[in-house]
This record gives C-alpha cells, sequence and structure tokens, in this order.
C-alpha cells in the first residue's frame, strides 16, 4: 500500500511539473511575465520534491541492504555450520521456451492484418534447477530442495568451481541457509 501512494505521490509531482510548463508556456507566449516566472517557481520546487524523494528512497534501500546483510551475519555467526559437498549434488533440471507479450495495444487485430502478429511477442528461454540435498545431521538424513533459475551448464561449472559450501542450521528455530552467494558473482 505504501509503495502505491508512493507512485501516486510521483505521478502527481511529474503532473505538477507539466503543469508548471504549461503556465511557462502561456507567460512566454502572451509576455506576461508573471506567468512565466511562476512556471519556472512550480517547475523548480516540484523537481526539487522529485529529486529528494529518490535520494530518500535509494537511502531508504541501503539502510534496507544494510540491516538484512547484518541479520544474515548474525544468523550465520549463531548457527550451527555444515559443509556441503557441491560437487556430487543431484540436479533436476527443467528447461523451456515461453512467448512473453511485451506489450498488449488495442490495435493487436491491425497488427496482424499487416503481418506484424508476433510483433509484441518475445520468445524467453527460461531454466528452473532444483538442487536436492541430503544431509546427516546427528543420526537423521535431512532433505532440502533449493530452486534456483539458471542454466544448468553454468551451475554445474559454479558449483564444480566452488567445490563445497556452508549449510547453517539455527539450533533454536531450526531455520536453515545454504550460502550459494557465490553464484551471483
Amino acid at each position: 500500500m505504501k509503495d502505491k501512494l508512493s507512485n501516486i505521490g510521483i505521478y502527481l509531482k511529474i503532473g505538477f511539473i507539466g503543469l508548471g510548463y504549461i503556465v511557462l508556456r502561456a507567460g512566454l507566449s502572451s509576455g506576461n511575465n508573471l506567468f512565466s516566472i511562476a512556471g519556472i517557481i512550480i517547475m523548480a520546487v516540484v523537481g526539487i520534491l522529485l529529486l529528494g524523494n529518490f535520494i530518500y528512497k535509494k537511502k531508504v534501500t541501503e539502510k534496507d541492504n544494510a540491516k538484512l546483510n547484518t541479520l544474515l551475519e548474525e544468523f550465520k555467526r549463531s548457527s550451527r555450520q555444515i559443509k556441503v559437498n557441491l560437487e556430487n549434488l543431484n540436479i533436476i533440471s527443467n528447461s523451456w521456451s515461453e512467448d512473453i507479450i511485451i506489450s498488449e495495444n488495442k490495435y493487436g487485430g491491425l497488427d496482424e492484418l499487416a503481418g506484424y502478429k508476433n510483433h509484441n511477442i518475445i520468445n524467453v528461454d527460461r531454466n528452473l534447477n532444483t538442487i536436492l540435498l541430503e544431509i546427516p545431521i546427528k543420526d537423521k538424513i535431512h532433505k532440502y530442495h533449493i530452486d534456483i533459475e539458471s542454466d544448468l551448464i553454468t551451475l554445474q561449472i559454479k558449483f564444480a568451481i566452488q567445490k563445497e559450501t556452508i549449510l547453517y542450521i539455527d539450533s533454536k528455530s531450526k531455520e536453515t541457509y545454504l550460502d550459494l552467494e557465490f553464484l551471483n558473482e
């Protein structure tokens, strides 16, 4: 809800910049300096507010990322660590192609008649790999599965280079975190 209200605020500010531009143009065309000055003031004030909004959002995002990283580091420090061998993993791969409509317009029927039937459609290759882990903890074998959107060959190469990673298990809440941050490098 907060994001929707924020977007409405941005659209309103852009609208006020447009209004300022119209007032400026009206003042210039009629020779009325008061309208011209009012248009410039409206555009400047709203432009500064819009710029401040973007800077604030960037700072909030950076703070949230820093907070998440701090929580993750705390989780890693307080959790039990189990090494996971990445060389002999069971990976189930699923690949498919999907047609994505990039824009729908009201002239779709006319596009088809004109020979541009697939003009707004792109074909996207999708890859979804499920990694199945069986990790012995104490006297039980715990099964985990992780879904990763990546090409299978690239995934196998990254696993071969990394060789092993760490599974973090919180002893209190039984939450787990498999460290796959190397996949983003």
